[in-house]
């Protein structure tokens, strides 16, 4: 009996003095389903959201950028919404938080893509998709409205998606990659060493190269490098020169970034065959120059290239 009371006794002090025993408020998590750090808002400027958290009372989802900010809040811990964007050309960060019990909170934050960058991923995600199609990588390629001519290959690319699509300064204006430039206007280089000016072009010029007779072929070259080790994701390439597929104007889209040594496109024609005795021209994806063959090629009389790259301030219709 004694052994007992000397047990109950310290037991019985300890519950009134000490809380440690006491329930601990569960912490708030959440999850960000959509949008993630790989999309963008959708034609019609729309972004699906979804996202879901537990010990929580409610959850709110903050789209921010530069000029403004759209709050979506959900009770509980399940929201799926659709967001309306603005017509903005900036990034927009989305923000999660959690609200739980007595003031806690759980966040979770990602950037999404801009409308620039979606462009380029459509684009590139149609010229993958149509180079890996055994029915569609070759084209008519025989006259100069053919769809399988290198430069109708982009075109067509931009066109695919114009509609979902527009410049913040001119929103009415359709999006079109402009045509090669008269002879006339490339002289005294080669014909396709440019673009024709255009209004409302989606494009910028980012750089150019021009044979410089009063420079060495080393010297030319090493300056046509410079210009082909500034390619991006996304930017156009059109040059004039012999390339060894053929000896003319081309035009490739980069399908990533030029890491000094070799450029990684999507084009068309470069390759090809004939049938029935017209020209077909093959799309292909991930083919590889390296920069110093290139610009070895461009090094030489009368060549040239010049690198496109898509304007900032596109945003999505």
């Amino acid at each position: 009996m004694m052994a007992l009371m000397l047990a109950a006794g310290p037991l019985a002090a300890l519950g009134e003095t000490d809380d440690a025993f006491e329930p601990m408020q569960p912490k708030p998590r959440v999850r960000l389903i959509a949008p993630t750090a790989s999309d963008g808002a959708d034609a019609g400027r729309l972004l699906r959201v979804e996202a879901e958290g537990t010990n929580v009372s409610r959850l709110e989802l903050s789209l921010s950028w530069p000029e403004g900010t759209i709050v979506l809040r959900a009770e509980g811990g399940r929201m799926e919404q659709t967001a309306l964007l603005p017509a903005t050309h900036e990034r927009v960060t989305a923000t999660l938080t959690g609200y739980g019990m007595e003031g806690q909170t759980a966040w979770v934050s990602v950037q999404l893509r801009t409308p620039r960058e979606t462009l380029i991923d459509d684009m590139l995600g149609r010229a993958q998709a149509i180079a890996q199609d055994a029915n569609a990588r070759f084209m008519p390629a025989d006259d100069a409205d053919d769809p399988g001519t290198c430069k109708n290959f982009l075109r067509g690319l931009l066109e695919a998606f114009a509609d979902g699509y527009a410049l913040a300064d001119a929103p009415d204006a359709r999006l079109a990659m402009p045509l090669n430039a008269d002879a006339e206007d490339c002289s005294p280089w080669r014909y396709g060493v440019q673009w024709a000016q255009a209004a409302d072009s989606p494009y910028v010029e980012a750089g150019r190269f021009r044979s410089d007779s009063e420079r060495t072929r080393e010297e030319n070259a090493q300056q046509a490098a410079e210009l082909l080790r500034m390619a991006q994701r996304g930017d156009v390439l059109q040059l004039a020169c012999n390339y060894v597929d053929g000896n003319g104007p081309h035009t490739i889209l980069l399908a990533q970034d030029c890491d000094g040594e070799t450029l990684v496109f999507a084009d068309s024609n470069r390759k090809g065959t004939r049938v029935g005795g017209a020209r077909y021209g093959w799309a292909q994806y991930g083919a590889r120059w390296t920069v110093e063959f290139l610009a070895d090629a461009l090094a030489a009389s009368g060549c040239g290239a010049t690198l496109y790259r898509l304007r900032e301030d596109i945003t999505r219709r």
